[in-house]
């Protein structure tokens, strides 16, 4: 029996194929689960009793994408293998996902949650998509954000489903889309009460008989919404059509690659389209800009968030505020659900010209500028909330003195207002510092910001550098494509 998918059999010859990966609170695609997923193919090829195979999930989610530990090993390995090698690589489950589409036993997509990256490629690469009307379940492919594209057929299948236009702000912005509207574009094919999503699959893939995908159809064509692909301006006007920021195509390497997927495929057969977007995909790969996204915007991210994990249960649901509060604070309470009263919270927060007269165990100061500490305010505890960016919030924890409790009810509240911590032993707040460094986009700004982290590490404000580069790049203080500023500081030295 597979560790990562059950199977069941039922009436007329429907294989159900259960994804439910062990030990983990959602399904990625793994090597393992790749794995799992040939072997499943092997098996209904082999099998002739098997009429057609339903895909779903046994977790509230299907499939959120890739294991990004297996990408960072794409781009490490990037560093010494040879275009073939990293072909044959990086390009496994864009051909497994070929194996599913060419099947003449129908695979249908059953739907019930998140179906994110790798997640919706499989769907794609399935003969028809059964989503579930459940709340939150959200289909999209967000790799541009973390610096990649969707390889494994995602950057083609998508505008072949739904059409150019509507492809571009999923592919470019990491847009996604919820199931009513997966219906309604064309992206998935039939909605579903959660309860019946499965049964509904299985009625549909009875019904398919011997299938084919439209793109392997005789006159098929992509709808490009008429735009010319050949135009020597093509890339500016899609650019534009997806309303990319000039700093998105400065800073961001994979909306150039993404782009370049689009303008070299969508005029080819499927088989040729795919194997464009891998050649676009371990260029990308190769791009430092690449792992440094990956690696600070996902992987040491994870990591920084681990230190929720000692809270259990605790949440500051309600919270005390004395003096003036600054405006991003205030917003980012509201925006977290955290009702502000006047007694009886869970803590209480310290603002601008507010000071303890007997500081409590659990009092918080709220840190605004350079030079204000937790001690001004007579707390042992600070909390610098930056505003959101667009990679989202970053909350430092500034620990000037040891306040156990204190200090959990900060970091409750920093998960609280779906912040990425930063926790720095001392007075000085660090984001503070680099807040005040940044001025602009320009040079000038990021040097700044890289010296001001550089002398927070010095002065031994905090001990791991990669997480003052999370904290950085959340708080859109300097571009992930550097990896942040401590990895943009050796970067320049080296």
């Amino acid at each position: 029996m597979d560790q990562n998918i059950k199977t069941t059999r039922e009436a007329g010859g429907i294989l159900v194929a259960t994804i439910d990966m062990p030990g983990r609170p959602m399904n990625v695609f793994s090597e393992s689960l790749i794995d799992s997923v040939d072997h499943l193919v092997d098996q209904v090829a082999a099998d002739p009793e098997i009429k057609g195979v339903v895909i779903t999930s046994a977790k509230s989610t299907f499939l959120v994408g890739a294991d990004l530990e297996m990408v960072l090993g794409f781009t490490r390995a990037a560093a010494t293998q040879s275009q073939a090698e990293l072909h044959t690589l990086c390009g496994r489950l864009g051909r497994l996902f070929r194996r599913l589409e060419e099947s003449k036993r129908p695979y249908v997509a059953a739907i019930n949650g998140l179906a994110l990256g790798g997640g919706l490629e499989l769907a794609l690469g399935c003969h028809l998509r059964v989503v579930s009307d459940a709340s939150g379940v959200q289909l999209g492919l967000p790799e541009a954000k973390l610096g990649l594209l969707p390889g494994a057929g995602g950057t083609q299948r998508l505008p072949r489903l739904v059409g150019l236009a509507k492809a571009l702000p999923m592919l470019l912005r990491g847009e996604a889309v919820g199931a009513a509207d997966a219906v309604a574009i064309g992206l998935a094919d039939v909605l579903a009460p959660a309860d019946q999503l499965v049964a509904v699959a299985i009625e549909q893939a009875r019904s398919l008989g011997q299938p084919k995908v439209r793109w392997d159809q005789p006159g098929f064509s992509v709808d490009k919404a008429g735009i010319d692909l050949r135009d020597p301006a093509i890339f500016d006007i899609l650019a534009r059509r997806a309303e990319l920021s000039e700093d998105d195509l400065r800073w961001n390497p994979a909306c150039h690659a993404i782009l370049k997927c689009l303008v070299l495929g969508l005029d080819q057969d499927i088989v040729t389209a795919a194997n464009r977007e891998m050649d676009c995909f371990v260029d990308l790969v190769r791009d430092p800009g690449c792992g440094n996204m990956v690696r600070t915007l996902f992987i040491d991210r994870r990591r920084a968030e681990r230190s929720f994990n000692s809270l259990g249960k605790l949440s500051v649901d309600r919270v005390t505020v004395q003096g003036e509060a600054p405006a991003v604070v205030l917003g980012a309470l509201k925006s977290g659900r955290v009702e502000t009263v006047s007694d009886g919270a869970e803590a209480t927060l310290y603002g601008a010209g507010a000071k303890a007269a007997a500081a409590g165990a659990t009092d918080i100061a709220l840190l605004e500028r350079v030079g204000d500490t937790p001690s001004a305010h007579g707390c042992a505890v600070g909390l610098f909330i930056c505003a959101n960016s667009a990679n989202g919030r970053a909350i430092e924890i500034v620990v000037e003195r040891d306040a156990p409790d204190a200090e959990k009810l900060a970091m409750a509240l920093a998960r609280k207002l779906r912040g990425t911590p930063l926790v720095t032993k001392g007075a000085r707040s660090v984001l503070a510092d680099l807040a005040a460094a940044h001025t602009g986009g320009d040079e000038a700004s990021r040097q700044a910001v890289i010296s001001a982290a550089a002398r927070a590490v010095a002065d031994g404000l905090v001990q791991d550098g990669d997480l003052v580069d999370v904290a950085a790049v959340t708080a859109g203080f300097i571009p992930a494509a550097l990896g942040g500023p401590i990895t943009a500081g050796r970067s320049r030295t080296a």
